[in-house]
C-alpha cells in the first residue's frame, strides 16, 4: 500500500499542508490531510478497486455519510483549498481533478476555448459548477479533544494551525451559482447569463447530467451522533470528575493539616484585638465616628475619589436633606460635592475643608467664596453638615456644626474636648441644577486631595415630609430615604465600598490611596492588632475556600456528565429513535 500510494499521491497532487510556519498560519491544505495519505494507502492494501477510490475522494459525504473513516478521503479536494482566495480553490478543483481522473488539461479553458482538445470555455464553468457547493468542515475524532469548527476564508486573518480532529467536503451551499467569466478574471461576471449548470463535455456525451436530491442520515451532518464521539463524550466527562475528586481529597488533607494551628492564630488575634479596643475605648479614644466602623479615605499618597449613586432617591423636593459626618484627620484639602457628571468629573454643588477654611460656590455661579473657618489644631476636626435643597432657587442652605471630640492620635491629637460649635449656619450655596434622579452620573462625591486623610459616616438623604399643618418636631415630620453607616455585615470591616451599594471610584483617582471601612481611625495601635487579626482571618479563610473550591468543582464535574447523558439520551431519541447500546449502558448510571 505503502509502494503503489507513492505512485498514486503523485497522480493525485498529495503533499503537507504549507503555509508560513515561522508565524504559524495554514494558506494551503489543511494539517489534518494526513489522514487523506492514511486512507489512500489503507485502501490500496485492502485492495479497493480504482473505481470506487476516485468515487470516495469526489463524493465520501454522499456515498458513506455514516463511516468517519471514508470521509477523509475528500482530502483529494481539501489539498487544494487556498486560504487567501476561495476563487482559487474552485480553479485548483477544476484542474487537478480533470488531469488526475480525466486525462485532461480543463484549465486551458478557463480563459477561452481549449486550443486543441474538445474543451469549450463554457464547459470549463459547467465542470467547475460540480465542485461550487462544497465547503470544509472539521470534525472531531474519538479519544480526542474537539477542533472546533473549520476556519473559512476571512479577509486579513490568519488561518490557524489545527492539528487535531480530520477535515471532509460536505455540500454547503446547494444553490451556490456558478457565474461565467471572461479572461480568467472573477470579476468580468457575465451574470446576465446566469448561473451554469453543472454539466461534461459533449465528448463525454450529450445525456444531460441529472442532479438529484439526496438525503443523508443525521449522523452525517450531526458528528454527536457518532457512538464513538458519544463515548468520547462520557469518557471526558468521567476523567473530570476523577481530577476534581483527587483535587478535593489533596484540599481536604490540606485543610485537615492546617486548619487547627491557623484556627488558633486567629482566636489569639481576635482576643488581643477586642482587648486593646476596649482600652481604647476606656481611654476615651474614638474608633469610629459613629457605631463601630466609619469609611476612611487615605490619600497620604495619591488621590481618592469616591461617587456614590442615590438610586433611592426618586424625586428632589424643597426641604429635602442631605446630611453626613465627617472626621479630618490631616489638614489638607478634603471635599464633598454634588457630581453635574461624576464621569466627566463635572462638579454642580460644593463644599471643601482646606487648611483651615471652608469653601462652597455663590449661588447661580461656580465662584468659590468662604463660608466659614475651623480651627484644627485646636482640635476642630470631627463635623456634621447638612443640605437643605430649595430646587426651584437652584440652591441649598448649608448648616455646618464643629461636634465635640477628644483627639486620640495624629496630627488632631491635642488632649482638648470640643464643645459642638456651629461654624456655617443658613447659608446659601449652589446646586446648579443637580438633580440625582434618574441621572447615574449626578452622583454625591467624596473628594480626598493628595495629604488628605479623612473619615466619613452615617450618610442619611431625608425627605420633608408633607403635612398640614406643618409638624414641628423635625424627626417625626422627614423619613430617611437613604442611611448609609458602614456597619456590617453590610459593610465588611478592611474591606473597600466601591462596587457595593452604589459606590464607584471616580476615573480619576490616584493611586495609591485607598478607601476602606474601619473600626480603627486614628489609633495607630488598634490599626496593627486589626490588621493581624484581618490576616489571621483571611489565612483560615483561604484554607476554608479551597476546600469549598474544590467541593464545587467536583460538584460541577458531577453535574457535567450527568448533562452530557442526559444529552446524549435526548440526541439519540430524537434522531434515532433509540440508543445505541453500548452508549446506553455508558449512559444509564449518569441519568
Amino acid at each position: 500500500g505503502e509502494r503503489w500510494g507513492r505512485h498514486w499521491m503523485d497522480v493525485w497532487r498529495y503533499s503537507d499542508w504549507y503555509g508560513r510556519r515561522s508565524v504559524p498560519d495554514v494558506w494551503n491544505s489543511a494539517p489534518q490531510i494526513w489522514r487523506w495519505r492514511d486512507w489512500i494507502v489503507r485502501s490500496l492494501n485492502d485492495d479497493a478497486g480504482y473505481d470506487h477510490m476516485l468515487r470516495m475522494m469526489l463524493a465520501a459525504d454522499e456515498i458513506a455519510p455514516d463511516d468517519d473513516q471514508a470521509a477523509v478521503a475528500t482530502g483529494f479536494l481539501i489539498r487544494n483549498w487556498y486560504a487567501l482566495n476561495p476563487n482559487d480553490w474552485m480553479r485548483n478543483n477544476v484542474e487537478h481533478t480533470a488531469k488526475a481522473m480525466l486525462g485532461l488539461t480543463f484549465n486551458c479553458a478557463h480563459c477561452h476555448d481549449h486550443k486543441y482538445d474538445p474543451i469549450t470555455h463554457e464547459d470549463y464553468f459547467r465542470f467547475r459548477a460540480f465542485f461550487e457547493t462544497i465547503g470544509i468542515r472539521q470534525d472531531r475524532v474519538a479519544g480526542e479533544a474537539d477542533p472546533g469548527p473549520f476556519q473559512e476564508y476571512d479577509y486579513s486573518t490568519l488561518r490557524k494551525v489545527v492539528r487535531i480532529g480530520s477535515v471532509s467536503v460536505f455540500d454547503k451551499q446547494p444553490d451556490a451559482p456558478t457565474w461565467f467569466y471572461t479572461g480568467g478574471d472573477e470579476r468580468n461576471r457575465l451574470t446576465e447569463r446566469g448561473s451554469i449548470r453543472p454539466g461534461l463535455p459533449a465528448v463525454f456525451g450529450d445525456e444531460p447530467v441529472a442532479i438529484e436530491r439526496t438525503e443523508l442520515p443525521p449522523v452525517a451532518w450531526y458528528p454527536g451522533l457518532r457512538p464513538s464521539i458519544q463515548q468520547t463524550e462520557l469518557a471526558d466527562a468521567e476523567r473530570k470528575i476523577e481530577l476534581a475528586g483527587g483535587e478535593l481529597t489533596a484540599a481536604r488533607a490540606a485543610s485537615d493539616a492546617e486548619l487547627p494551628a491557623l484556627l488558633a492564630a486567629e482566636t489569639k488575634a481576635a482576643a488581643e484585638f477586642d482587648a486593646a479596643a476596649q482600652a481604647a475605648r476606656a481611654a476615651g479614644e474614638s474608633n469610629a465616628i459613629a457605631g463601630r466602623q466609619s469609611l476612611l479615605l487615605d490619600a497620604t499618597t495619591g488621590r481618592r475619589i469616591l461617587n456614590l449613586e442615590l438610586r433611592e432617591v426618586d424625586s428632589l423636593q424643597d426641604g429635602d436633606q442631605l446630611r453626613f459626618q465627617l472626621r479630618l484627620l490631616t489638614n489638607t484639602h478634603f471635599n464633598f460635592q454634588l457630581a453635574r457628571d461624576a464621569v466627566k468629573g463635572l462638579t454642580a454643588g460644593y463644599v471643601a475643608f482646606d487648611a483651615g477654611r471652608i469653601w462652597a460656590y455663590e449661588p447661580g455661579s461656580f465662584r468659590e467664596f468662604e463660608i466659614g473657618r475651623y480651627d484644627f489644631a485646636a482640635g476642630q476636626t470631627r463635623f456634621d453638615l447638612e443640605w437643605k435643597f430649595h430646587p426651584d432657587d437652584d440652591t441649598a442652605t448649608l448648616r455646618i456644626v464643629c461636634v465635640g471630640e477628644k483627639p486620640a492620635t495624629g496630627d488632631a491629637a491635642t488632649g482638648v474636648a470640643v464643645e459642638p460649635i456651629v461654624l456655617v449656619e443658613g447659608t446659601r450655596v449652589a446646586i446648579n441644577g443637580w438633580n440625582p434622579v434618574g441621572d447615574p452620573t449626578k452622583t454625591i462625591t467624596f473628594d480626598a486631595h493628595t495629604g488628605s486623610v479623612a473619615a466619613i459616616d452615617q450618610i442619611e438623604w431625608l425627605r420633608a415630609a408633607r403635612r398640614t399643618p406643618p409638624v414641628a418636631d423635625s424627626a417625626e415630620a422627614s423619613r430617611a430615604v437613604v442611611l448609609i453607616d458602614f456597619e456590617s455585615p453590610a459593610y465588611a470591616e478592611g474591606r473597600d465600598v466601591v462596587g457595593r451599594h452604589g459606590w464607584s471610584a471616580s476615573s480619576f483617582c490616584q493611586s495609591p490611596a485607598t478607601s476602606i471601612v474601619s473600626a480603627t481611625i486614628g489609633n495607630s495601635s488598634l490599626s496593627e492588632q486589626a490588621a493581624r487579626l484581618r490576616a489571621a482571618s483571611r489565612a483560615v479563610e483561604a484554607v476554608k475556600l479551597r476546600v469549598t473550591a474544590a467541593e464545587a468543582a467536583h460538584a460541577a464535574a458531577e453535574a457535567s456528565r450527568a448533562s452530557v447523558a442526559a444529552r446524549i439520551a435526548a440526541d439519540n431519541a430524537q434522531y434515532r429513535g433509540s440508543l445505541p447500546e453500548d452508549v446506553r449502558r455508558s449512559a444509564a448510571k449518569f441519568l
